[in-house]
C-alpha cells in the first residue's frame, strides 16, 4: 500500500488507477495477485549505499585517535604523515591532530588565565575532562567508521593539517 501511495504522490498513477490498484491489492488472495497490482510501475530512486570504509582503516584511525593518551599530539601527527593522501584514515588523523593542537593551545590559554585568578584547582579538571571527552569521542567515531568533525574544530577554524576539506597550513 505504501508503494502505491508513493507512486500516486509522485504522479506515476492517476487517481482512478490508484483506487483500482488499491482495491485489487486489498482483494488479493495470493502473492501473484498482490504483485499484479504493482506491474507497470517504474522503480524510482533506489537507496544509495555509500562506500564502505575498510575495517583496517577504521581500526587504524581508531588507534590513531587513542594515541594522544600515550604520545600526546605527536600520535595523530604521525598518523597524518604515514597515511596515504586523500584517504579516509588521513582525514580522521588530520582532524584528530588539529583537535589535539587546538585543545593544547586553548587549554594553555584557559589555564594561564586560571593561574592569574587562583582558579587552577577548579579549571584544570574541566579542561582535562573536555580534552579527554573530545579525544575519546573522536576515537570511538573512527572505530565505528563514521565521518565526524569535532565541534571544537567547527567553532575554531584553525587547521594546521590538511583533512581534505579545507586548505591547511601543512599539506
Amino acid at each position: 500500500m505504501a508503494y502505491l501511495r508513493n507512486a500516486y504522490v509522485d504522479g506515476r498513477l492517476s487517481p482512478d488507477n490508484f483506487e483500482g490498484r488499491v482495491t485489487r491489492a486489498l482483494d488479493a488472495v495470493t502473492r501473484a495477485d498482490l504483485d499484479a497490482t504493482l506491474t507497470g510501475l517504474a522503480v524510482v530512486g533506489g537507496q544509495v549505499h555509500g562506500s564502505r570504509i575498510a575495517a583496517s582503516e577504521t581500526l587504524a584511525a581508531g588507534v590513531i585517535g587513542l594515541s594522544p593518551f600515550f604520545l600526546g599530539p605527536l600520535g595523530p601527527i604521525l598518523g597524518v604523515v604515514i597515511s596515504p593522501r586523500g584517504s579516509w584514515m588521513r582525514r580522521q588523523a588530520a582532524q584528530q591532530a588539529n583537535f589535539q593542537l587546538v585543545a593544547l593551545l586553548l587549554g594553555a590559554v584557559v589555564l594561564g588565565a586560571a593561574v592569574k585568578r587562583n582558579l587552577m584547582i577548579v579549571t584544570f579538571p574541566f579542561v582535562g575532562m573536555a580534552w579527554f571527552a573530545g579525544t575519546i569521542i573522536h576515537a570511538a567515531k573512527a572505530f565505528e567508521g563514521h565521518e565526524w568533525t569535532n565541534p571544537v574544530l567547527q567553532a575554531i577554524p584553525l587547521r594546521l593539517f590538511d583533512d581534505g576539506r579545507r586548505r591547511a597550513w601543512i599539506r
